[in-house]
């Protein structure tokens, strides 16, 4: 559950109250993500309907945050909000970090949504929040050597060509389209020396050779994909041997899709054996439903608009990739991931 980034976009389902700020604090030796909290009379934090959000809807004693006290000492109250004589967790926390955790009752799990609340009391001092350890994407661009492609860049493409990388980039349209549909929108002009290296295409029928690749790069794409097996096994052919998938992929945990069900491998099969790449009406009814948007299903596909087809957290994703190593010609895979970051990255490998 990726508070930072909650209270950055300013999410309506996270009710803040005083002195909350967004903070980055090395946590052991390591950063982190999190938010700064001042004491006070009532709760700073309120998340509402939070037992529907993952991870807090697995029931899971502990999701990932840490507190840890500003100055010498502070006091964290987490607690349910909706039911009758539910239990809190209350800390006296110091600077050394301690594990937030859920106040279940012993009882079973909520008829109704709970809201979550979170008060640092006026019983001691500030208290820092980590939400989740940053993740830095530099060792993953530093895998994309060679000849390679970056799917679905934009504008602003994160694998620039050099001695040691010959990339092109693939997109629906090309700049010149964007420059007239979008130039109101995105800094275009500025990446116009890279004009030179797009391609148009698609994720599922990419303009190169059979094994002709070291690398496909992709950030936040692979989650509108449909048939993500089939993408796979089209991108396996294109690689050379040790040829690479590199990609970023938006965290279910930590973004906007926190109220989505996880994506399972028996879609993803079902998707591959009928060999369809486009989303189907189920995709957005789905995704309508988890983003209560205001436009109905049949209007988005109409208007063939981009949505996050599946959704997917490290767990899910590593049986996708499981099934690709076993099934369609990869040799391995890893996964880099911490929880409530609001994305994770996967390598898998021809």
């Amino acid at each position: 559950m990726n508070l930072f980034y909650m209270a950055g976009k300013q999410d309506g389902r996270l009710k803040l109250a005083g002195a909350v700020r967004q903070a980055t604090r090395k946590i052991d030796g390591v950063a982190w993500r999190g938010l700064e909290i001042d004491p006070g009379p009532q709760p700073q934090l309120v998340l509402r309907q939070a037992t529907q959000m993952y991870p807090i809807r697995e029931r899971a004693e502990t999701i990932g945050w840490k507190a840890a006290a500003i100055g010498a000492r502070g006091v964290l109250r987490v607690s349910f909000q909706g039911g009758k004589d539910l239990p809190a967790w209350k800390s006296n926390v110091d600077q050394s970090p301690v594990d937030v955790r859920m106040p279940w009752p012993l009882a079973d799990g909520p008829s109704n949504p709970w809201d979550l609340s979170l008060h640092v009391t006026e019983q001691g001092g500030p208290v820092f929040l980590g939400v989740h350890k940053a993740l830095d994407r530099a060792a993953l661009i530093e895998l994309c050597k060679g000849d390679g492609l970056e799917l679905g860049p934009g504008p602003k493409p994160q694998i620039l060509p050099s001695d040691k990388v010959r990339v092109r980039y693939v997109e629906q349209k090309s700049p010149e389209e964007w420059a007239k549909l979008y130039g109101d929108h995105y800094d275009i002009a500025a990446d116009q020396t890279l004009w030179r290296h797009y391609v148009v295409g698609e994720a599922h029928d990419l303009p190169v050779d059979d094994g002709s690749l070291d690398f496909i790069f992709s950030s936040h794409v692979f989650e509108h994909l449909a048939n993500p097996l089939g993408h796979l096994h089209i991108w396996q052919r294109k690689l050379k041997p040790g040829g690479r998938i590199v990609a970023v992929v938006p965290d279910i945990s930590g973004s906007k899709d926190q109220a989505a069900p996880l994506s399972a491998l028996a879609e993803a099969v079902e998707e591959q054996r009928n060999n369809n790449f486009s989303p189907s009406i189920e995709h957005y009814r789905r995704f309508v439903a988890c983003r209560q948007s205001k436009d109905s299903p049949e209007k988005l596909r109409g208007q063939q608009r981009s949505i996050h087809v599946h959704f997917y957290t490290n767990t899910n994703m590593a049986i996708l990739l499981d099934h690709a190593v076993r099934h369609l010609g990869y040799s391995d895979y890893s996964i880099r991931h911490t929880p409530n970051s609001k994305e994770f990255h996967f390598v898998v490998t021809r």
